[in-house]
């Protein structure tokens, strides 16, 4: 709750987002409730995320906080990471780069036959493409699941 607080009232005078104060705080208890040492990844984050930059904020980046993050992340089995792609529904060609925190630039490039991995514009390995990774996600839950998938693939 008092992490929750302090990262709301800090987004607030940045002036970022649209929520109320309550708003937001109710919205972060539901999204960061957890026991054991998920709730301790939780509060490492949320006193990081309180302490960034206003810029920082603005862009979305977490940069200072990636590390915090990737804790987080592992102690809750939560990826952070923003997904792009490019592809056609339906289409056996595609890219997916993923922007993770704490970790460098990761992208994929498919075709029909292989998917190419590369990690800081070096390339890291490949593998098979599954039949449905060039399909972009309907769903939230789906990103996860090409996530997932690319990860295992590639190794990051």
């Amino acid at each position: 709750m008092d992490g929750c607080k302090a990262y709301c009232e800090h987004l607030v005078s940045c002036g970022w987002g649209e929520p109320e104060l309550g708003e937001c705080v109710q919205q972060c208890i539901v999204d960061y409730e957890s026991e054991g040492e998920c709730a301790a990844g939780n509060s490492a984050l949320l006193a990081c995320l309180a302490g960034m930059t206003c810029d920082e904020i603005a862009t979305d980046t977490w940069a200072s906080c990636g590390e915090a993050a990737k804790a987080q992340g592992e102690a809750c089995g939560v990826l952070h990471c923003n997904v792009f792609g490019s592809g056609e529904s339906g289409a056996s060609i595609c890219t997916i780069e993923l922007a993770c925190a704490a970790e460098p630039p990761q992208w994929m490039e498919c075709d029909s036959a292989q998917c190419v991995c590369f990690e800081d514009g070096v390339l890291i390995g490949s593998c098979e493409p599954s039949a449905s990774i060039c399909t972009p996600p309907e769903e939230e839950g789906d990103v996860d699941r090409i996530v997932a998938w690319t990860k295992a693939c590639c190794g990051f």
